[in-house]
């Protein structure tokens, strides 16, 4: 079964950008130049992250979010965010400035 994934990325040195450019746009549609639309099975989604692995660091970032309903799970929402390289977390704050 396939799901839609938000792909997005930053990375830091311009020769691993190129290259993983090149890797997503294999995978899914270019939306704007470092976001990607990717309708990916769990497989495909397995392999896509295998290739961009290789290529990122600990100061980039590549992040995908499942945008297709899914089910709850232990982990709750942020279940939906897969991160590589830099790890991503939900900005929470205490405060509300009105």
């Amino acid at each position: 079964m396939k799901a839609y994934y938000l792909l997005m990325y930053d990375i830091v040195n311009p020769k691993r950008l190129q290259k993983i450019h090149k890797i997503c746009k294999g995978y899914g549609q270019q939306i704007q130049y470092s976001v990607f639309l990717c309708q990916l099975t769990r497989e495909d989604l397995e392999i896509l992250k295998g290739k961009l692995s290789k290529w990122v660091n600990t100061d980039d970032q590549i992040l995908f979010i499942r945008i297709k309903p899914v089910k709850k799970t232990k982990e709750g929402i942020d279940s939906r965010v897969i991160s590589l390289g830099k790890k991503f977390s939900f900005y929470e704050d205490e405060y509300m400035i009105i």
